[in-house]
Order: C-alpha cells, then structure tokens, then sequence
C-alpha cells in the first residue's frame, strides 16, 4: 500500500521511486518503479540484473520466473526480523567480502544457515 500512494504522491513530479523490497521487485517495476535497491543484490546481483533486462524486454515469464528465484534467494539470505542482516553478512563473506560475523547483539548464523546461504549463492549467483 505504501509503495503505491508513494507512486500516486509522486506522480506529478519528476521523481523517480525505487523498490527495495525483494518480493516485490517484479510487481514494483510494473507499477512504474524506477530501478531496484533491494538488499540482497550484494550477494546475488545478476538475479537482480536479469530481473531488470526480463523488465525492459517486456518479457512476462521470464519476470516472473527471475522473481521467484530472487524470492528463494531472499528466504535464504534474509533470517527473521531479529536477525536479518547475519545471513547477508554470512553471504558477503562467503564472496570473499567482510568477516562475515556480525556485531552483538546480532548472533551469527547457524551452521544449517550457512549451508542454506551458501547453497542459495550457489543457485541464484549467476543467471
């Protein structure tokens, strides 16, 4: 509901609104969104640009398939309201970016979570 009064409240301006919010990429760009800022493209970015390519070449399924796939990547990066940022944190670290141990109170992931970030990289990497 936000993003859409957003869309109306901006409307007779020269703005551009972005979307942010993974599962809702694909619906946010046929609404009118500008572009993408979704969290997640800093572990999986190719998911994110072949979102933007299906997008611009009109292609419906192949929009829609990109966003099931970034809906899979998001649900295995993105850990719970309380933990959010330690699976993307594990992510960039197994990219070779960061330390990959979060700050307290932040707990580190587990190892099954590791295995689920890793696998979902792994998956959704390179499209």
């Amino acid at each position: 509901d936000y993003f859409s009064e957003l869309m109306d409240a901006t409307a007779d301006f020269d703005t551009i609104v972005l979307q942010g919010h993974e599962t809702d990429l694909a619906w946010g760009l046929c609404a009118g969104a500008g572009g993408v800022v979704p969290t997640c493209a800093n572990c999986v970015p190719a998911l994110f640009s072949a979102l933007w390519r299906a997008h611009k070449a009109g292609d419906d399924a192949q929009r829609a398939e990109v966003q099931k796939r970034i809906s899979a990547a998001r649900e295995a990066l993105i850990l719970g309201d309380k933990n959010w940022i330690a699976g993307l944190m594990y992510g960039l670290n197994a990219l070779g970016i960061g330390r990959g141990t979060p700050l307290r109170p932040i707990a580190e992931i587990c190892d099954a979570e590791k295995k689920n970030v890793e696998a979902a990289i792994a998956a959704h990497g390179n499209v």
